[in-house]
């Protein structure tokens, strides 16, 4: 729910590349913040997945020693010496995503250029390697960070917006791609071949080398949990100010319905996991109702209103006091103010759905219920 308010787009302005706690604090950012705060989840959950890996391997490999050692004596010949099987890596280094070993996800941010010749930051994730369609190629995702979209490399080329890519970089190293294409569909990625990606750092320059003369920019994020009295406190205040500024604006009397403004409130509580789901699986436009503003209508056939959703954060006016205050003026733009129907009655809900460091989603229903002769008075 964080914005995406792209300062850098001007030429007069330098495109700096907020830190993660930078990011979280001014509650916006561009492409490339989204870009890494996404790979950082990612990374997050395969950390979770790779230790539950391991632990399933380490289990089953015990019980197999287990049965060979039942079976056959060990050979007193290799002296308890491990014997280094052909072609094993000697080195000491991560295990890299083309090991053959490796049936784990990567993720990574890559910099490259869009369909519509802009420079762009997306996220992509090499996984293990596929026999099928790909030509035992690795299997690689591509996210767009700003809308949620993912796109297999191979199988989604036609569709796929991102056209080359340049770079993949993570914490640990940065890889240009040297190879003869760009597209993302025609290149490799095994990071560790040299004949197809150049890292910055290597052996011979270390990452360590440079990390003695510099000093990180990124400062460890802390995720901290806002008590939900601070959002009802908010949603609250919100609520009071655009009754009372929409009461201003109207020449005669307003009434207000708050047992309606209630079940709205109810049914707001859902809205932002259901608009983050309804996106994420590609539909558009608004989001299907609920059960609850579907018995509303049963009651009010001529119900006017729908939820407006606003980023919110602790730098947002929300309660600011003022005709300039964003949402103040996105309630006046709707001018259900103007209803002149005798007997029109009013209903209006605000409900914030958290998230971490004080961002949440302020979620405002505001609705104009005319009146009815059918009316009910229990939903």
């Amino acid at each position: 729910c964080i914005d995406d308010n792209d300062e850098s787009t001007s030429d007069l302005v330098v495109d700096y590349w907020c830190t993660v706690k930078e990011f979280l604090t001014l509650g916006g950012g561009d492409e490339e913040e989204h870009a890494v705060m996404l790979c950082n989840f990612f990374k997050y959950t395969e950390t979770r997945s790779n230790r539950h890996l391991d632990r399933h391997r380490g289990a089953s490999a015990g019980a197999d020693a287990g049965a060979s050692d039942s079976k056959e004596p060990a050979n007193a010949d290799q002296g308890g010496e491990r014997v280094q099987e052909e072609g094993e890596d000697q080195s000491a280094t991560l295990p890299s995503p083309s090991s053959s070993s490796q049936v784990r996800w990567c993720s990574y941010v890559c910099t490259g250029t869009h369909v519509n010749g802009l420079a762009v930051t997306w996220v992509v994730r090499i996984g293990p390697k596929e026999s099928k369609h790909t030509k035992h190629r690795h299997r690689v995702l591509m996210y767009n960070p700003i809308d949620g979209h993912r796109y297999d490399v191979y199988r989604d080329r036609t569709t796929l917006p991102l056209r080359s890519v340049g770079a993949i970089f993570d914490e640990n190293n940065i890889w240009a791609n040297i190879q003869e294409s760009a597209k993302p569909w025609e290149i490799e990625y095994s990071l560790d071949r040299g004949k197809w990606w150049s890292p910055l750092f290597t052996m011979f320059h270390p990452k360590s080398s440079f990390e003695e003369h510099t000093t990180c920019v990124q400062p460890p994020v802390h995720y901290t949990i806002t008590p939900a009295a601070y959002y009802q406190a908010r949603a609250a205040e919100i609520e009071r100010l655009i009754e009372k500024h929409f009461e201003k604006w109207r020449s005669a009397p307003t009434t207000w319905d708050y047992g309606v403004a209630g079940i709205l409130r109810d049914c707001l509580q859902g809205m932002e996991a259901a608009s983050v789901t309804y996106h994420l699986r590609g539909n558009k436009g608004a989001v299907p109702e609920t059960p609850g503003l579907r018995r509303i209508k049963q009651v009010y056939p001529g119900i006017e209103g729908f939820p407006l959703c606003f980023e919110d954060s602790v730098v947002m006016p929300y309660t600011s006091d003022s005709e300039s205050n964003p949402i103040i003026r996105r309630i006046r733009e709707t001018r259900l103010h103007d209803r002149r129907n005798e007997g029109n009655l009013y209903a209006l809900a605000v409900h914030i759905h958290p998230y971490p460091n004080r961002i949440g989603a302020c979620w405002v229903y505001i609705a104009s219920l005319p009146p009815t002769s059918t009316r009910q008075t229990k939903f």
